[in-house]
């Protein structure tokens, strides 16, 4: 039986409810867990994301998932160390390129987690602990280490919210330390907190599914700029089989909740590619942006951002099946100029 897409659309929209809880403060910590316990929803991410750190690291990010999706332009077979969902990748560093660490773990010999989120330990790379409102994460690498207490602001930016996937974001304030050549540097600011949790296959499975039969998201880009001490703007672009799914910039201020832009007026594009094809090493081939535009504007069509960046950074490899890194960027947010540093995951698929 095939069931028509306006009839997939109506029973979405009915099941959804990410509008409802954009209307409302960040209020369950204790949806924030690891999920190693559970067998369809196994699926999880972490993620500590700054945008904008001093010279010479300019950017930092932690990208961790906890399992395996069954998702085209996530999963990497090849960093499997265990059975798909017993599997932890994490990708993270700056854009020194010498502090970039792409590694897998296995749940079960490698890895310390409580089943309340407490203590999330990947080897003896990565630590976080802490509950909601604070965390503190310790990065342990060969050529830096980085330890800072994050305190997250409930003005929660939901992606999305429906029964099989709930992803968010939490503005963050962090403080603490990096180290790097035996030189150490204060740093604080503010950052994001983020988190998801997803129904996986691999709650039946125990072998990485075929690459036909995987879910086919194919391209995702998310950018992460703060503007100033109160603002904070995201960007998302996913597509599935290269259309668009979800377009919308995400303004967010202190105190205040988030404003989202309309998916029908918001646009980003590739202007200027790199001059040759990325390899991954996987052996696929991908193209990476140089310069890249968005624009934005709300419902009614007032326009709320146009944005220009340039890739200024090394792109970073292991970001789901795709790179990380940081760029420049100028335009203007709601008819104010801005300009400076931000932080980008780009991951395209559309080919493989």
């Amino acid at each position: 039986m095939k069931i028509s897409k306006k009839a997939l659309n109506t029973l979405y929209k009915k099941f959804d409810s990410t509008k409802a809880q954009r209307l409302k403060r960040f209020d369950c910590p204790e949806f924030i867990r690891p999920n190693i316990d559970k067998r369809l929803f196994s699926f999880t991410h972490y993620g500590v994301m700054i945008p904008n750190l001093p010279e010479p690291f300019k950017y930092f990010s932690l990208m961790s998932l906890i399992g395996s999706s069954g998702i085209k332009m996530i999963d990497n077979d090849y960093m499997l160390v265990d059975v798909p969902r017993r599997n932890v990748t994490q990708v993270s560093g700056t854009a020194l390129p010498e502090t970039s660490n792409f590694a897998s773990y296995s749940i079960d010999r490698d890895c310390e987690m409580s089943h309340d989120g407490n203590l999330i330990k990947f080897g003896s790379d990565v630590t976080l602990s802490g509950n909601y409102p604070e965390f503190h994460l310790r990065m342990t690498h060969d050529n830096y280490h980085l330890d800072i207490t994050l305190t997250c602001h409930d003005n929660v930016t939901w992606f999305i919210h429906n029964p099989i996937y709930k992803h968010l974001s939490l503005m963050a304030d962090y403080k603490g330390f990096i180290s790097n050549k035996g030189n150490t540097e204060i740093i604080s600011g503010h950052g994001c907190f983020e988190y998801f949790n997803a129904f996986s296959p691999y709650g039946i499975f125990n072998k990485p599914i075929s690459k036909t039969s995987r879910f086919p998201f194919d391209f995702f880009t998310y950018q992460i700029i703060h503007i100033d001490e109160n603002t904070q703007l995201l960007l998302a672009h996913v597509m599935i089989k290269s259309k668009p799914v979800l377009k919308e910039a995400y303004i967010r201020r202190r105190g205040e909740l988030v404003r989202c832009s309309s998916q029908r007026h918001t646009h980003f594009e590739v202007t200027k590619f790199e001059d040759s094809d990325r390899v991954t090493p996987e052996g696929r081939h991908t193209r990476l942006p140089e310069t890249f535009t968005w624009t934005a504007s709300d419902k009614n069509g007032k326009k709320m951002l146009t944005l220009h960046g340039t890739i200024d950074t090394p792109m970073t490899y292991g970001l789901l099946r795709g790179y990380v890194g940081g760029y420049q960027y100028h335009g203007e947010l709601e008819g104010e100029p801005i300009s400076g540093r931000a932080y980008i995951e780009y991951v395209d698929c559309r080919d493989s």
